[in-house]
């Protein structure tokens, strides 16, 4: 066919002005798909699957509402867990006694509470980190797991899955006994995910002297997210984005979600991302503040962005920051 095309003149062949196709249809994916998935994405990141009792004893789960056994086989083993964090650290214990102190575990299971006289059934997918992010080598140095660590593995995870990461899913401070440090995702009114750094007491119930970080997602939330989705099309930018940069002075508690919050609630036609590239805290800046570094990348897709169009974006960012989170821009 290429050959007679060419014989024929290809400038002689009419290009329809349309071109159509079939959208693709993704049915919505059942829970053991998703665990399926999920499974395969985190073992191809370095993660290995641990496989916990569902029975506990009670010492471990003396939160409220737990469903007890009616003919135990011993007091070790008398109720059913009601959380997955004390089974995944029996786990970890057992490696740290054995020298394996850089883990990467995930467990998918269920946990069990009684809730106004009725027994209720959560499915979760939890992940367990403690040691370093990667094994020792002479190119990298060792880097320990850190909450920030926690938070893109979140997303990242939620995101390798088709679910959209959009306005609604934010990070808000979660505050728990078992916790030294924590945040939980939310969507609207529902807990999506915890993430936090274990405390001691927690850890040191189980022999552990390290630290650990544990994520626990609620899946039964997550598939809450798969909803249908409108599929859009659109042209690659035929102009170039342009970045500016900020650097700025804030309060401690201001959070990178609240600046990016704020920055598209005050451009929404031109501003494309917002990125953060330096923090720093310390003692060369006034106690309780930090400095942030941020990038702006915008871009206008029906023409060339103007400075004068730039730097209005701009001063309009500064001055919002400057009147909602007092920042103190260096300019």
């Amino acid at each position: 066919i290429e050959e007679i095309l060419r014989i024929y003149g290809y400038n002689k062949i009419m290009i329809p002005e349309q071109m159509k196709m079939s959208e693709p249809f993704i049915e919505k994916r059942s829970l053991e798909t998703l665990y399926e998935n999920l499974s395969g994405y985190l073992v191809s990141n370095g993660f290995h699957e641990v496989l916990c009792n569902s029975l506990t004893s009670e010492t471990n789960d003396e939160k409220k509402g737990v469903v007890r056994l009616l003919n135990p086989l011993s007091r070790d083993l008398n109720v059913l867990r009601n959380d997955m964090l004390h089974p995944i650290l029996e786990a970890a214990a057992y490696n740290f006694n054995r020298k394996n102190e850089d883990l990467k575990f995930f467990e998918r299971g269920r946990t069990y509470s009684l809730v106004n006289s009725e027994y209720v059934e959560t499915n979760h997918l939890v992940l367990l980190l403690s040691g370093n992010q990667h094994a020792e080598h002479w190119r990298e140095k060792k880097k320990a797991f850190d909450l920030y660590y926690l938070k893109s593995l979140i997303l990242q995870t939620i995101k390798a899955n088709g679910y959209p990461i959009t306005s609604n899913l934010k990070f808000e401070t979660y505050r728990d006994s078992d916790y030294s440090e924590a945040l939980k995702l939310v969507n609207g009114n529902f807990v999506v995910a915890i993430c936090g750094k274990v405390n001691t007491e927690t850890a040191r119930s189980h022999n552990i002297k390290q630290d650990v970080f544990f994520i626990d997602i609620d899946m039964d939330k997550v598939k809450a997210l798969d909803v249908d989705i409108l599929w859009e099309y659109n042209d690659i930018p035929r102009f170039q984005d342009v970045r500016r940069d900020l650097s700025m002075v804030l309060d401690a508690q201001v959070t990178f979600e609240d600046l990016v919050d704020l920055a598209f609630q005050t451009d929404k036609k031109l501003l494309r991302e917002v990125n953060l590239f330096d923090v720093y805290q310390g003692s060369k800046i006034e106690k309780g503040k930090k400095s942030y570094a941020l990038s702006f990348i915008l871009r206008d897709d029906n023409g060339t962005l103007k400075d004068s169009q730039i730097d209005k974006v701009i001063n309009k960012l500064m001055s919002a920051y400057e009147q909602k989170f007092g920042a103190q821009i260096r300019k």
